[in-house]
């Protein structure tokens, strides 16, 4: 099997789906908002490809060997000074003449995540619409009013769909340094510093259960069934 030309073929696949993705954004206009439909259409695109390229690079890192640098003592910590609530204050004690330190400033870049996400669970809370009502207060004879749906807003925000964007084309563009990082995670997972974790999610993919996504672009659905099969061969193989 040549795993040179799989890889070849699946990451010209993906920077072909990265353009089209780059194109429904519109990144290259610098626009911080997008239209709720777009919006939806490009994170159902994102989603597979996102997916696609986590598989491409467990495939990319078969056979990597990483030697790990030996552990640094642990530092002994500085001891922290107690904190204490003033009444009408803010509750932080600070030295005299020591500044507030200013917040953190807002990441201009986000690193492309090596395993799939976990399975999120929603709650429910609000109730069903075939329940009974029910009583909220006593003693009014007034006209019952219920608040309406809030109207949601038209644009939303792409401040982090193109972060994720463009994490997808850092690691397409550099797919060995993504397969050295899990190289090098496996090495760790081999050595017993973290807990063994599979990086991929049992069950349905991220980004496969969106049907109308595969049938309009039938390239994305070939390369996600291609690259998991593949980077499941991989695993299975590492842990045999």
């Amino acid at each position: 099997m040549d795993w040179d030309e799989i890889i070849d073929g699946q990451l010209s696949g993906l920077k072909r789906i990265l353009a089209m993705l780059v194109a429904m954004a519109a990144i290259g206009a610098g626009g911080t908002t997008l239209r709720r439909r777009a919006y939806y259409g490009v994170l159902r695109l994102l989603r597979p490809a996102e997916s696609a390229a986590r598989r491409l690079v467990i495939i990319a890192a078969r056979g990597l060997v990483v030697a790990l640098p030996p552990r640094r003592p642990a530092r002994p910590r500085p001891k922290r000074r107690s904190i204490y609530v003033r009444p009408g204050g803010t509750g932080i004690v600070v030295p005299y003449g020591t500044a507030m330190p200013d917040a953190r400033p807002p990441s201009r870049t986000l690193g492309f995540r090596l395993f799939d996400p976990p399975y999120r669970i929603v709650l429910r809370r609000s109730p069903p619409r075939t329940s009974v009502p029910r009583i909220a207060s006593f003693g009014w004879d007034g006209p019952s009013r219920s608040p309406g749906p809030t109207p949601r807003s038209d644009t939303v925000d792409t401040t982090r769909l193109n972060l994720r964007i463009a994490a997808l084309a850092r690691a397409l563009e550099d797919l060995p340094k993504q397969a050295l990082r899990f190289a090098r995670w496996k090495a760790r997972r081999a050595a017993g510093l973290i807990p063994w974790r599979w990086p991929l999610r049992r069950g349905s993919i991220p980004g496969m259960p969106r049907a109308q996504v595969m049938r309009r672009n039938g390239e994305m659905a070939e390369i996600l069934d291609d690259t998991d099969y593949f980077a499941k061969m991989v695993l299975s193989a590492d842990t045999s």
